[in-house]
């Protein structure tokens, strides 16, 4: 509604400014003698009001559909009041009464649309009956038929000028609204594959813990058994140190859970966050050579590190396997700032994403990896929107893919 009031705010100016071009016209331009300072009192209230109007609109308070109506029932009074001075309802500009009930129409609720246009008919009425005759021209213009002709004219010129313009606003916004719904069934169709995953993930984190053990000991077995086989016993200390790792990563993210539910993660300097995920991350990914490129204040900070965290690994995982694929070892990751917004590009060395890539993965589950699930995107698509931030995959300028996430300062 706030924006349907700052439209009456400007429309209201166009009127006071062409009401006041027709007075200084007709009265000195066409030398008609009407009554011309009750209607310049009629104008300045509403120039007033409009005052009033201009401040109302630089203050935050929620704007209502009683509020429009009680503008657009300024607007009619002080139509009505001219026309009472310059003829009433002869005068052709008595049409200018749809505008405020087409308004109407198109915002607000029924009754006040009742409301509205009740009043203009009333006063249309009132108008037929009670008004100052408009003088005789004297047969100038071709007689008063041919100026009332003139009138009708200018008015459907106003009045289709003024429709275009609220109905072509009225069918951006409604275009608008329909691509806000697109994306929001789009984000509600990803978040019930994601849900289905969790309930998935949560399941096997607690089924997996059995069999986990059940290796654990049959390592610790091999290992004892194994002092005439060095080879035997280096495969089964890294069996062992394979098993200890997912059970971090179980642990972690029974932790994590409990922290979500308890308590918010502290604001940390976003550097330090990049910094101590990217040697978590090398040290998982000895084979990729990372190189880094930092361009952003060192003051800048954020939250929610793990929903980041989720997504970076995610998509340093995949331009690291898209980079190998190309016979490349390296990923490139740079962290800028822009009007307020920082930028974190990845870039691999792979052979890119075409077209119909770009259009799946996010969205739906999709992996162009042969034993890839496809759900690595989905979720960072998700854990991104869950701190507001985005997700944008292109093609690099030169060779590879490049993930883009958006994050506003202080996330």
């Amino acid at each position: 509604f706030y924006r349907v009031l700052k439209r009456l705010y400007w429309l209201r100016g166009i009127a006071i400014v062409s009401q006041l071009g027709i007075l200084l016209l007709v009265v000195w331009g066409l030398k008609i003698p009407i009554p011309v300072n009750a209607p310049l009192m009629i104008v300045g209230f509403l120039i007033l009001t409009n005052i009033f109007l201009y401040f109302r609109l630089q203050k935050p308070h929620p704007v209502s559909e009683l509020e429009i109506t009680l503008n657009l029932t300024i607007d009619l009074s002080t139509l009505a009041a001219l026309l009472y001075f310059c003829g009433g309802s002869s005068n052709p500009f008595v049409s200018l009464f749809i505008i405020p009930v087409s308004l109407a129409a198109a915002f607000l609720r029924l009754p006040f649309i009742i409301w509205i246009l009740l009043l203009s008919a009333v006063y249309y009425t009132l108008l037929m009956h009670w008004y100052i005759p408009l003088p005789s021209t004297g047969g100038r213009f071709g007689g008063e038929f041919n100026l009332h002709l003139l009138g009708m004219y200018a008015t459907f010129i106003v009045t289709a000028i003024i429709t275009a313009v609220f109905v072509y606003a009225l069918a951006k916004t409604g275009k608008r609204h329909e691509q806000e719904l697109a994306k929001t069934r789009e984000s509600l169709l990803r978040n019930e594959h994601i849900v289905s995953l969790g309930v998935l993930a949560a399941s096997t984190a607690h089924e997996i813990n059995t069999p986990l053990n059940t290796i654990g000991l049959l390592a610790d077995e091999l290992k004892e058994n194994s002092e005439n086989c060095p080879y035997v016993k280096e495969d089964a200390e890294e069996i062992q140190h394979q098993i200890n790792y997912c059970k971090q990563q179980i642990q972690q993210l029974q932790q994590q859970a409990q922290q979500i539910h308890n308590q918010e993660e502290d604001s940390t300097a976003l550097v330090d966050i990049m910094q101590t995920l990217l040697t978590q991350w090398t040290a998982m990914r000895p084979e990729i050579k990372l190189e880094q490129s930092f361009n952003i204040d060192h003051a800048t900070r954020m939250n929610n590190q793990q929903n980041l965290k989720l997504a970076l690994f995610n998509l340093l995982d995949n331009a690291a396997d898209a980079s190998l694929k190309n016979a490349h070892h390296t990923v490139r990751i740079s962290l800028t700032s822009d009007a307020g917004k920082i930028l974190l590009d990845i870039d691999d060395f792979g052979t890119g994403l075409n077209a119909t890539q770009l259009h799946k993965i996010g969205k739906v589950p999709y992996s162009s990896k042969k034993q890839g699930m496809g759900i690595g995107l989905m979720l960072s698509h998700t854990s991104l929107e869950q701190i507001g931030a985005q997700l944008q995959l292109t093609h690099h300028e030169q060779q590879g893919s490049r993930a883009r996430i958006i994050l506003a300062e202080g996330a």
